[in-house]
């Protein structure tokens, strides 16, 4: 098995520019939402939006950690790959 490192790199590095850039909305979006609330967002609107926060928060640490995961599972797999290669050449050494 022949694994084209060139492009497992090149596509390692474009997975991670995404999940940095998603990681980058999701920033964003934490920073909108205190924003408003460090405005003096008051009255009935901020008790009904500081419940949607709530569960806004939860839903963006959730994607936080499944992006995480996501970037560790990238990188393994990429290592993974690597380990195969260099295993299998081992083999030829013998011959």
């Amino acid at each position: 098995m022949l694994y084209d490192f060139v492009a497992i790199n090149t596509h390692t590095t474009r997975l991670g520019a995404i999940l940095d850039a998603m990681e980058q909305n999701r920033i964003h979006l934490i920073r909108i939402k205190q924003n408003l609330l460090d405005c003096g967002f008051t009255g009935a609107g901020a008790t009904g939006y500081d419940s949607v926060t709530t569960e806004l928060n939860a839903k963006l640490d959730d994607y936080g950690a499944s992006l995480a995961k996501l970037r560790t599972a990238i990188g393994t797999a990429a290592s993974r790959m690597q380990l195969v290669d260099e295993n299998n050449g081992k083999g030829f050494y013998g011959i």
